[in-house]
C-alpha cells in the first residue's frame, strides 16, 4: 500500500521528467509529407522564435545583436514583422527601426537561390541577412557579400545571444527577468535543435545508447541518439577550432574530423592528421556510450600497424619514454581476425594502464614487445577513459580537456607515422 501522498510525489515525479515541449519556443511537428516540408517547418519556427526573442525583449539585446552582426543602430524603437509579401518576394522577417531595415532570409537545409537573392534586391530596402543553418561556401560569400547582403548562421546567432548575457556591458539583458527568461529559453531550445554553442553533454545524451526495455522506448531512443549525434558533430567542431592555436600541425587542410556512423550502444568520431582512409593512418578516435567518453590514438590498417611496430620494436627507449609520458591513459593491443570475406572480429590480448611509477615498477618491455610482434594483425589504442559524471560536470570545458589530450597524442602520432 502507498503510504500518504505518494500518489502526488509520484505525479509529481513524472512530471519533472524532462521534455523539450516545456520549453515556450519548442513546436510540434505535425505529420509531415516530405523532409523538405518538415525542414521548411523547423525553418519558419527557428525565425518566429527569434522575432519573438527580440520584440518581447528590452530593446539593447536587439541593439547588441546587431551591432556585432555589424548593423549600426540604436533606435528608441523597433518593428519587427514575419513573412511579410512584396510584389516578387517574401523575406522571412524583418526588423525595422529610423536607423535601418533588416531583411532576413533564413534558411535551414535549402540550398542558396541566387534568383531569390535578385527578387530580394528589387524589391525590398535596406539590408538582408541571410541565416543558414550550415555556414555557406566561402567561395559563395565572396561572390554574393556586398553592401547590402549578408551572411551567417543560427550557431553564430545563438552564439552572440550567449555572449550578450555574459556581458556586463548588456546588463539590461541580464536584469530584465523577461529577457533573462526568454533568452535562456531560445538557447535552450536552439541547443534542442543543435544550433546554439556547445555548453557540454549531460545525462540525458548519455542514456541515448543505453538498453531500452520496450520497442517504445527504443523508439524514442533512436530520436535522441539522432540529436546527439549533431551535438557530438557540434563538439568535434568545437574541439578542432580549440585545436587550431595550439600547433601548426591542427593548421593544416588535412587536419580533419569525422562523425562515424550512428550506433545504437555508442557513437565515435575522428580527427586524422593526413590525406587518405582512417585504416591507413594513425588518429584520434573519440567514442561516446552510455556509460564513458574516451579519446585516444588508434592504429589498426596493416601497413601503420607495422610501421609502428617496427619503430617501437627497433627502439626500446622509445617505447619507454612514450609510453610512460602517456599519465592516465590506457595502452590496448588487440589481435584482428577475418571472420567473414570483408568482415573483421577484434579481441583485447593487452591492456596496460599507463603512469610514470606504475610504468617503471610493473610494466614488463619484453611482454609488451611480445604482443606487438605476436599476431600478423593488430589494432593498437593508447586511450583516456572518462566517466560520464566526469564528463557532464565539465560542461563546456571538456571542449579544452579534450583539445588538450589530443595534442599530447599528436606528438605520439608523429613519432608513430
Amino acid at each position: 500500500m502507498l503510504p500518504p501522498y505518494a500518489g502526488y510525489q509520484i505525479i509529481e515525479e513524472i512530471m519533472q521528467r524532462y521534455s523539450p515541449y516545456r520549453n515556450i519556443f519548442m513546436f510540434y511537428r505535425g505529420v509531415q509529407e516530405s523532409d523538405e516540408t518538415a525542414a521548411k517547418q523547423i525553418e519558419d519556427n527557428i525565425t518566429k522564435a527569434l522575432i519573438n526573442l527580440l520584440e518581447n525583449s528590452v530593446k539593447e539585446l536587439t541593439v547588441g545583436l546587431l551591432k556585432n552582426l555589424e548593423y549600426n543602430s540604436n533606435a528608441d524603437k523597433y518593428y519587427f514583422d514575419l513573412q511579410v509579401s512584396n510584389d516578387e518576394s517574401r523575406p522571412d522577417a524583418v526588423i525595422r527601426s529610423v536607423d535601418i531595415n533588416l531583411s532576413i532570409e533564413s534558411k535551414y537545409t535549402a540550398k542558396f537561390n541566387f534568383e531569390q537573392l535578385e527578387k530580394h534586391k528589387r524589391n525590398v530596402k535596406g539590408s538582408i541577412l541571410y541565416i543558414s543553418k550550415d555556414k555557406y561556401p566561402d567561395d559563395l560569400i565572396r561572390k554574393y557579400q556586398d553592401e547590402r547582403t549578408h551572411f551567417t548562421t543560427w550557431l553564430g546567432i545563438s552564439g552572440i545571444l550567449l555572449d550578450i548575457i555574459n556581458d556586463c556591458s548588456y546588463a539590461k539583458c541580464k536584469n530584465d527577468p523577461v529577457t533573462h527568461f526568454l533568452l535562456n529559453q531560445y538557447l535552450s531550445f536552439m541547443g534542442e535543435l543543435n544550433m546554439a554553442p556547445f555548453t557540454g553533454f549531460n545525462a540525458r545524451d548519455f542514456n541515448a545508447f543505453l538498453p531500452k526495455e520496450t520497442e517504445g522506448a527504443e523508439v524514442e531512443a533512436g530520436k535522441e541518439r539522432k540529436r546527439t549525434n549533431e551535438k557530438f558533430d557540434n563538439f568535434l567542431s568545437a574541439v578542432k577550432e580549440s585545436l587550431i592555436s595550439k600547433d601548426e600541425l591542427f593548421q593544416k587542410p588535412e587536419f580533419t574530423y569525422t562523425v562515424g556512423n550512428l550506433e545504437q550502444k555508442h557513437i565515435w568520431g575522428s580527427l586524422k592528421f593526413f590525406d587518405g582512409k582512417l585504416v591507413d593512418q594513425a588518429h584520434i578516435s573519440c567514442i561516446m556510450s552510455g556509460y564513458e567518453f574516451s579519446v585516444g590514438v588508434q592504429i589498426e590498417g596493416v601497413k601503420p600497424t607495422k610501421r609502428a611496430t617496427d619503430i617501437l620494436s627497433s627502439n626500446r627507449d622509445k617505447l619507454f619514454e612514450l609510453l610512460s609520458g602517456m599519465e592516465g591513459f590506457i595502452f590496448v593491443i588487440k589481435k584482428r581476425y577475418q571472420k567473414q570475406a570483408s568482415k573483421w572480429g577484434k579481441e583485447k590480448v593487452a591492456e596496460i594502464h599507463l603512469s610514470k611509477e606504475h610504468f617503471k615498477e610493473n610494466v614488463d618491455m619484453d611482454y609488451v614487445l611480445k604482443k606487438l610482434n605476436q599476431y600478423d594483425y593488430i589494432e593498437i589504442q593508447i586511450v583516456k577513459v572518462f566517466e560520464q559524471h566526469e564528463v557532464v560536470e565539465c560542461k563546456e570545458r571538456f571542449i579544452e580537456q579534450c583539445a588538450s589530450n589530443i595534442n599530447n597524442l599528436s606528438k605520439l602520432i608523429r613519432e608513430l607515422s
